[in-house]
């Protein structure tokens, strides 16, 4: 009976992740660590031809990225009082009508209206597929199965460009965003059939509520004002920020800081982002399985029952591993600040790469799932929070961290973002 309930579990925790992989590609769902172009953006070279210009264009893509930045952290608070697989496909059913919708435009306006909508399903959905991701998992598997989750999102960004390519050309513009509406709203049917709200035993009570009983009723009353005085969320929101501006500001300006100030050639320097995006999937993985280990140990030998006591024992083991990682993105930086050069070998020059990689995006798995682990009743909001951190980090990265880099140097910019990492360590 026991060998049949894990078969069952396992494979239902299988299904789960195929099913947020396939959500994540086809609906292209952005967090916290990257970026990915949706369908829209990958066919504007055909629409800037029929006569849409680039200040057109570009309204579109802002009118996206406002309605995401709008409704985010909104719904993160909601995910705390309403169920997940519910966020999710209504987010999703959103963005598949939007695309559809955006296939019938004909002028800037109702281009921008319906990328509009298409933002607030996207953003609608995000803070969700955490809590998702967590509603189905064991607590020693949630980190590794949150690192699937997201690496899905690498996958897609490099599937996505292809693929709209092959529809676009082969087909018109508006069948291949139609393509992508039709699926999009396929995976949310499916979410919804498929997907189940936690699992209640024969008395009714909800099986994860249980789990965290002890938990529950202590953070019942719980007040927000209460949350944001927890010094553990405000060590993850900081720890969030430095990370975000690491990772974002060595992908967004290492091209100009390693070609024109450390001379190294245009292969040289695309090789060295290539490796840090390389690390990023590798640094999910390791991040994920590592905590879960540590995770299974502690229960292991400490015989933990009570919510209250395994709520603490998961932070207790899945915090080393992101001071761990904070300390080895410190020690990547100063490489990369110092001893990146011209005449840099080629293992220090991809240590360099990986060690960044690595370290920034298994920190972003990480301490999402910590957020969501501080106040159990409040996860919601603590990840809200902490994505917000990881938004103002990529805020920085833009205009102030160019504003520095003019008033003195990129290296020197760079200088300043180690200093951060080494004070957040």
């Amino acid at each position: 009976m026991a060998g049949q309930s894990f078969v069952k579990i396992l494979g239902f925790r299988m299904l789960i992740e195929f099913i947020l992989v396939l959500l994540l590609q086809t609906a292209n769902i952005i967090t916290n660590l990257c970026t990915i172009n949706d369908c829209v953006t990958l066919v504007f070279p055909q629409l800037i031809q029929e006569g849409l210009t680039q200040q057109n264009a570009g309204t579109i893509v802002s009118s996206q990225s406002i309605a995401m930045a709008i409704i985010t952290f909104t719904a993160g608070i909601l995910s705390d009082r309403l169920a997940a697989k519910h966020m999710v496909c209504f987010g999703l059913i959103v963005c598949g009508v939007s695309t559809l919708l955006f296939s019938t435009g004909t002028t800037v306006t109702q281009y921008s209206i319906y990328w509009f909508l298409n933002g607030l399903g996207q953003g609608f959905s995000l803070p969700s597929l955490l809590k998702l991701t967590k509603e189905n998992s064991s607590p020693v598997r949630f980190a590794t199965n949150w690192s699937v989750v997201l690496i899905s999102v690498n996958f897609a960004g490099v599937s996505n460009p292809f693929i709209t390519a092959y529809l676009s050309q082969t087909y018109y513009w508006r069948t291949s965003v139609i393509i992508s509406g039709v699926l999009t709203l396929m995976v949310a049917t499916l979410c919804l059939v498929l997907l189940e709200t936690p699992a209640k035993d024969a008395s009714g009570v909800d099986t994860n509520k249980q789990q965290n009983n002890g938990n529950d009723k202590q953070n019942d009353n719980t007040r927000v004002i209460d949350i944001l005085q927890y010094p553990l969320l405000w060590m993850c929101i900081i720890s969030r920020f430095v990370v975000a501006v690491s990772r974002q500001g060595v992908s967004d300006w290492s091209q100009i800081y390693l070609v024109s100030e450390q001379h190294l050639d245009v292969y040289m320097s695309s090789m060295f982002i290539s490796l840090v995006e390389i690390g990023g999937i590798c640094g999910k993985l390791i991040a994920g399985r590592i905590s879960d280990m540590l995770l299974k140990r502690r229960l292991a030998a400490t015989g933990a029952h009570s919510g209250a006591d395994q709520s603490t024992l998961k932070l207790m083991a899945r915090l080393p591993v992101s001071i761990a990682m904070l300390s080895f993105n410190a020690l990547a930086l100063h490489l990369y600040c110092f001893h990146i050069r011209h005449n840099t070998s080629l293992p220090v020059l991809a240590i360099t790469a990986l060690l960044i990689g690595i370290n920034t995006s298994g920190n972003v798995v990480n301490l999402s799932v910590i957020a969501t682990e501080i106040s159990p009743k409040r996860a919601g909001l603590c990840s809200s929070l902490v994505n917000l951190a990881a938004k103002v980090g990529g805020i920085f990265t833009g205009l102030p961290l160019s504003l520095i880099a003019n008033t003195y140097s990129w290296n020197m910019a760079f200088i300043l973002i180690e200093i951060y990492a080494c004070a957040c360590k």
